[in-house]
């Protein structure tokens, strides 16, 4: 499993390592990156908030809460 990485401002998502299936997200583990602990993950309109989440189970990364993932549309943006 590779990790998340931020670029221009979007949330690159880790196909693997979280199961999602939107292929179209592009994956660069170069730009492994720990950014602040909390992130609002917006899953087809279900809620999934932890502080402590964790993205992905090899590099264990944690995302800012700031920052509201919207899978189903694949946009990040400021909260």
């Amino acid at each position: 499993a590779e990790a998340w990485a931020i670029v221009d401002r979007s949330l690159i998502l880790d196909i693997a390592g979280v199961g999602f299936e939107d292929r179209s997200l592009v994956l660069d583990v170069e730009k492994i990156e720990q950014v602040d602990r909390d992130l609002i993950l917006d899953v087809e309109k279900a809620d999934l908030t932890d502080r402590s989440l964790v993205l992905d189970v090899e590099f264990e990364v944690s995302v800012d809460r700031d920052l509201i993932l919207d899978i189903e549309h694949t946009v990040a943006v400021d909260r």
